[in-house]
């Protein structure tokens, strides 16, 4: 099953729940309203710029949204197939000296 991904969470627990408005929180954030809609509507990730802005604003931890939309990343990015040309590391036996 995927991660989801931040931003709506985010607009659930701290727009909607509180009754703002995107641009209500924009600003709250100091970001534009087109920034935040983005990372609302999954276009754009939480950056941590803007983690620590939600963490000063609304007093949840940075580290928290940032794991959050890394585990969101790294699962569509394991699923993009972009990985798939790469060998696995194995560890060859080591030489002897000779004699």
């Amino acid at each position: 099953m995927s991660p989801s991904h931040p931003g709506p969470f985010f607009y659930e627990h701290f727009v909607e729940d509180l009754n703002f408005s995107i641009s209500d929180v924009a600003k709250m954030l100091g970001v534009s309203r087109k920034q935040l809609s983005e990372v609302i509507n999954e276009k754009a990730s939480i950056s941590t710029e803007m983690a620590a802005r939600m963490e000063k604003v609304f007093r949840t931890e940075a580290e928290v949204w940032l794991k959050i939309q890394m585990d969101y990343d790294l699962w569509h990015f394991r699923k993009s197939g972009k990985l798939d040309h790469l060998q696995k590391f194995t560890r060859r036996k080591a030489k002897t000296p000779a004699r």
